[in-house]
Protein backbone atom coordinates (compact mmCIF):
# COMPACT_ATOMS: atom_id res chain seq x y z
CA UNK A 1 0.00 0.00 0.00
CA UNK A 2 1.23 3.48 -0.96
CA UNK A 3 0.72 6.68 0.44
CA UNK A 4 -0.49 9.17 -2.18
CA UNK A 5 -0.13 13.20 -1.51
CA UNK A 6 -1.60 15.63 -4.11
CA UNK A 7 0.66 18.14 -3.04
CA UNK A 8 3.92 15.60 -3.63
CA UNK A 9 5.25 16.94 -6.86
CA UNK A 10 4.85 20.67 -5.28
CA UNK A 11 7.17 19.82 -2.26
CA UNK A 12 9.85 17.80 -4.15
CA UNK A 13 10.05 21.42 -6.64
CA UNK A 14 10.38 23.60 -3.28
CA UNK A 15 13.23 20.92 -2.37
CA UNK A 16 15.02 21.96 -5.03
CA UNK A 17 14.80 25.29 -5.07
CA UNK A 18 16.40 24.88 -1.43
CA UNK A 19 18.97 23.15 -2.63
CA UNK A 20 20.19 26.03 -5.26
CA UNK A 21 19.63 28.80 -2.46
CA UNK A 22 21.84 26.72 -0.36
CA UNK A 23 24.37 26.39 -3.55
CA UNK A 24 24.07 30.62 -4.03
CA UNK A 25 24.54 31.24 -0.45
CA UNK A 26 27.83 29.03 -0.31
CA UNK A 27 29.53 30.58 -3.39
CA UNK A 28 28.70 34.01 -1.74
CA UNK A 29 30.64 33.10 1.30
CA UNK A 30 32.97 32.12 -0.59
CA UNK A 31 33.75 35.15 -2.60
CA UNK A 32 33.65 37.33 0.27
CA UNK A 33 36.20 35.08 2.37
CA UNK A 34 38.52 35.27 -1.22
CA UNK A 35 37.90 38.48 -0.75
CA UNK A 36 38.90 39.24 2.86
CA UNK A 37 41.87 37.43 2.35
CA UNK A 38 42.83 39.65 -0.56
CA UNK A 39 42.70 42.33 1.38
CA UNK A 40 44.89 41.32 3.80
CA UNK A 41 47.52 40.08 2.10
CA UNK A 42 47.41 43.40 0.15
CA UNK A 43 47.50 45.57 3.84
CA UNK A 44 50.12 42.85 4.63
CA UNK A 45 52.17 44.03 1.39
CA UNK A 46 51.78 47.55 2.47
CA UNK A 47 53.39 47.08 5.29
CA UNK A 48 55.80 45.44 4.64
CA UNK A 49 56.79 48.23 2.04
CA UNK A 50 55.92 51.11 4.06
CA UNK A 51 58.10 49.43 6.86
CA UNK A 52 61.01 48.42 5.13
CA UNK A 53 60.94 51.77 2.99
CA UNK A 54 63.61 53.87 5.65
CA UNK A 55 66.08 50.83 5.21
CA UNK A 56 66.32 51.74 1.31
CA UNK A 57 66.39 55.20 2.44
CA UNK A 58 69.85 54.91 4.61
CA UNK A 59 71.48 52.38 2.11
CA UNK A 60 70.94 55.34 -0.29
CA UNK A 61 71.42 57.92 2.00
CA UNK A 62 75.12 55.99 3.10
CA UNK A 63 76.00 55.80 -0.49
CA UNK A 64 76.04 59.48 -1.05
CA UNK A 65 77.97 60.05 1.87
CA UNK A 66 80.81 57.78 0.37
CA UNK A 67 80.35 59.16 -2.76
CA UNK A 68 81.68 62.43 -1.19
CA UNK A 69 84.24 60.32 0.57
CA UNK A 70 85.57 59.10 -2.66
CA UNK A 71 85.47 62.87 -3.83
CA UNK A 72 87.92 63.89 -1.53
CA UNK A 73 90.26 60.55 -1.52
CA UNK A 74 93.52 60.82 -3.38
CA UNK A 75 94.10 57.74 -4.40
CA UNK A 76 94.65 56.75 -7.98
CA UNK A 77 91.14 56.16 -10.05
CA UNK A 78 88.77 54.47 -9.54
CA UNK A 79 89.89 54.00 -5.47
CA UNK A 80 89.96 57.84 -5.46
CA UNK A 81 87.91 60.64 -6.80
CA UNK A 82 90.19 63.96 -6.81
CA UNK A 83 91.72 62.96 -9.88
CA UNK A 84 88.63 62.51 -11.27
CA UNK A 85 87.00 65.89 -10.04
CA UNK A 86 89.99 67.84 -12.23
CA UNK A 87 89.64 65.95 -15.17
CA UNK A 88 86.44 65.13 -16.16
CA UNK A 89 84.23 67.06 -18.11
CA UNK A 90 80.98 68.80 -16.80
CA UNK A 91 77.94 66.55 -17.09
CA UNK A 92 79.66 63.43 -17.26
CA UNK A 93 78.05 61.04 -14.55
CA UNK A 94 80.62 58.01 -13.25
CA UNK A 95 78.76 55.47 -11.29
CA UNK A 96 80.64 54.48 -8.38
CA UNK A 97 78.60 51.43 -7.65
CA UNK A 98 79.53 49.03 -11.07
CA UNK A 99 81.75 46.12 -10.55
CA UNK A 100 85.24 47.04 -10.53
CA UNK A 101 84.21 50.86 -8.84
CA UNK A 102 84.39 51.19 -5.16
CA UNK A 103 80.87 51.29 -3.82
CA UNK A 104 79.80 47.97 -6.00
CA UNK A 105 78.25 45.87 -3.42
CA UNK A 106 77.88 48.68 -0.98
CA UNK A 107 75.57 48.38 2.07
CA UNK A 108 74.77 49.29 5.16
CA UNK A 109 76.70 46.31 7.02
CA UNK A 110 79.81 47.28 5.21
CA UNK A 111 79.91 50.97 6.00
CA UNK A 112 78.92 49.43 9.88
CA UNK A 113 81.80 47.10 9.76
CA UNK A 114 84.10 47.53 12.61
CA UNK A 115 87.27 48.90 12.87
CA UNK A 116 89.16 45.49 14.52
CA UNK A 117 88.56 42.23 13.65
CA UNK A 118 85.87 41.80 16.99
CA UNK A 119 82.18 41.26 15.51
CA UNK A 120 80.06 42.98 18.05
CA UNK A 121 76.77 43.33 16.11
CA UNK A 122 73.60 40.37 16.91
CA UNK A 123 72.84 38.04 13.96
CA UNK A 124 69.04 40.25 13.62
CA UNK A 125 70.85 43.25 12.56
CA UNK A 126 73.81 41.46 10.14
CA UNK A 127 70.64 39.90 8.78
CA UNK A 128 68.89 42.94 8.01
CA UNK A 129 71.54 45.29 7.64
CA UNK A 130 73.13 42.18 4.36
CA UNK A 131 69.77 42.87 2.90
CA UNK A 132 70.38 46.46 2.06
CA UNK A 133 73.23 47.68 -0.65
CA UNK A 134 73.07 50.40 -3.44
CA UNK A 135 72.68 49.18 -7.32
CA UNK A 136 74.24 52.45 -8.41
CA UNK A 137 75.57 55.89 -7.26
CA UNK A 138 75.81 58.29 -9.90
CA UNK A 139 78.65 60.93 -9.78
CA UNK A 140 78.48 63.81 -11.84
CA UNK A 141 80.01 67.96 -11.88
CA UNK A 142 77.86 69.40 -12.84
CA UNK A 143 79.98 73.42 -12.63
CA UNK A 144 83.29 74.66 -11.62
CA UNK A 145 83.43 77.64 -9.99
CA UNK A 146 85.80 80.20 -8.33
CA UNK A 147 85.32 81.57 -5.40
CA UNK A 148 87.08 84.68 -3.45
CA UNK A 149 88.69 83.72 0.07
CA UNK A 150 89.38 87.90 0.95
CA UNK A 151 86.70 90.15 1.70
CA UNK A 152 88.99 93.08 2.71
CA UNK A 153 91.17 95.30 1.33
CA UNK A 154 94.41 95.39 2.89
CA UNK A 155 94.19 91.87 4.39
CA UNK A 156 96.63 89.26 3.93
CA UNK A 157 94.25 86.72 1.53
CA UNK A 158 92.67 89.82 -0.71
CA UNK A 159 92.15 88.96 -3.98
CA UNK A 160 92.85 85.60 -3.60
CA UNK A 161 90.55 82.38 -4.86
CA UNK A 162 89.69 79.27 -4.79
CA UNK A 163 88.15 76.48 -6.76
CA UNK A 164 85.33 74.74 -6.06
CA UNK A 165 82.68 72.50 -8.04
CA UNK A 166 79.00 72.03 -8.03
CA UNK A 167 78.64 68.32 -7.67
CA UNK A 168 75.37 66.01 -8.22
CA UNK A 169 74.97 62.32 -6.66
CA UNK A 170 72.26 60.30 -7.49
CA UNK A 171 72.08 56.94 -5.50
CA UNK A 172 69.51 54.28 -5.26
CA UNK A 173 69.00 52.22 -2.13
CA UNK A 174 67.65 49.13 -2.11
CA UNK A 175 66.31 46.34 0.66
CA UNK A 176 66.12 42.49 0.21
CA UNK A 177 65.42 43.36 -3.75
CA UNK A 178 66.40 40.59 -5.99
CA UNK A 179 69.09 41.62 -8.28
CA UNK A 180 70.76 39.77 -11.44
CA UNK A 181 73.89 37.84 -12.32
CA UNK A 182 75.86 41.56 -12.57
CA UNK A 183 74.59 42.15 -8.98
CA UNK A 184 73.69 45.71 -10.64
CA UNK A 185 70.59 45.06 -12.51
CA UNK A 186 67.10 44.58 -10.73
CA UNK A 187 65.24 41.12 -11.03
CA UNK A 188 62.11 42.41 -11.46
CA UNK A 189 59.97 38.94 -12.14
CA UNK A 190 61.42 37.70 -8.88
CA UNK A 191 60.19 40.99 -6.79
CA UNK A 192 59.47 39.99 -3.30
CA UNK A 193 56.39 41.36 -0.64
CA UNK A 194 59.21 42.86 1.54
CA UNK A 195 61.49 44.57 -1.46
CA UNK A 196 61.86 48.59 -1.49
CA UNK A 197 63.83 51.12 -3.15
CA UNK A 198 64.47 54.54 -2.56
CA UNK A 199 66.25 57.15 -4.66
CA UNK A 200 68.12 60.37 -3.32
CA UNK A 201 69.64 63.40 -5.19
CA UNK A 202 71.52 65.60 -3.81
CA UNK A 203 73.42 69.04 -5.30
CA UNK A 204 75.62 70.01 -3.40
CA UNK A 205 79.37 72.55 -3.53
CA UNK A 206 82.32 70.49 -3.42
CA UNK A 207 85.65 71.89 -2.44
CA UNK A 208 88.65 70.21 -2.83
Amino acid sequence: MFLWCPNMKHIKNESGMVLIITLLLLLSLLMMASAVSYLTSSYANLVDAVTNKPLAIDAAETCVDKGFEWLSNTDAFPSGGSAWVQTTSIEMPTDIAVSGMPLYGYSIITDTKPKDTTELRLAPLLNVAGRTRCNSVFVEKLAPLVEGTGSEVGASDYSKSTSINIIKITASGLFDVPLRTDGVSIDTASWRNSSSQANIEIISEFRP
